[in-house]
């Protein structure tokens, strides 16, 4: 069996905490991010009669690229969050489908944000691939990404590992105002309901209040890390 120099195991330790302490910046971090690009894009959203209106106008890109990014960053967040906190079970549980969903919204976003490619074929009649899959996996994501997102922040809510219940309604209401918008306009032609849309701006609102405040470790590993 080799030993170790106490020495050398005391810097590993410290190098070991002094990890974990940056990447609990970094996930915070990751969601300030989340919400200032969500902030920058989501006002940016061109608006139009049409659909060819709006891939028309020059700044179709560059919003759906900042709310792209926005995505990229909270999922970002969500893994190293997993990282480096100790969470119950059942958290850990919804924290792995909120990195999906999250992910599910991010694939949908860049997608979305190249739409504009099929403006001409749009205009002339023709086939639409890219602008037909966007449409498609938007009625489906959105509603998955509002309900399941909605359930893991009361979790985390109750639970006190992300954020609080007090937050709590403005990330649920976001996420289900989104989720619903994307099923009833683009599944159903409910045009008004597109109000529903920049109600994700509440989730980032959300992630962004909630990497400002503590962390609460269940109460198994409180005890551990208190021995």
């Amino acid at each position: 069996m080799i030993s170790v120099p106490a020495e050398r195991y005391g810097v590993e330790q410290a190098v070991g905490r002094a990890s974990i302490r940056r990447m609990k910046i970094l996930w915070r971090a990751c969601f300030v991010v989340a919400a200032i690009c969500m902030g920058i894009g989501g006002p940016q959203h061109p608006g139009g009669e049409t659909m060819a209106d709006m891939l028309a106008n020059p700044i179709w890109f560059s919003a759906h690229a900042w709310v792209f990014v926005s995505f990229v960053a909270m999922l970002a967040g969500f893994i190293v969050f997993g990282q480096v906190h100790v969470v119950s079970p059942r958290m850990r549980w919804w924290l792995r489908v909120a990195v999906v969903v999250t992910a599910l919204e991010a694939i949908e976003m860049a997608l979305h944000a190249v739409a504009y490619v099929d403006l001409q074929n749009l205009l002339a009649g023709q086939p639409t691939p890219v602008l037909t899959t966007h449409l498609a996996l938007a009625t489906i994501i959105y509603p998955i990404f509002g309900v399941l997102m909605g359930a893991f922040i009361v979790v985390a809510g109750r639970e006190r590992a992300l954020g609080s219940l007090w937050i709590a309604p403005l990330g649920v209401l976001g996420a289900l105002a989104h989720g619903a918008a994307g099923l009833l306009v683009i599944g159903f032609g409910v045009a008004a309901a597109s109000i529903g849309f920049p109600f994700i701006m509440l989730v980032m609102l959300w992630g962004l209040i909630a990497a400002l405040m503590p962390v609460r470790l269940p109460a198994a590993a409180s005890q551990t890390q208190s021995a």
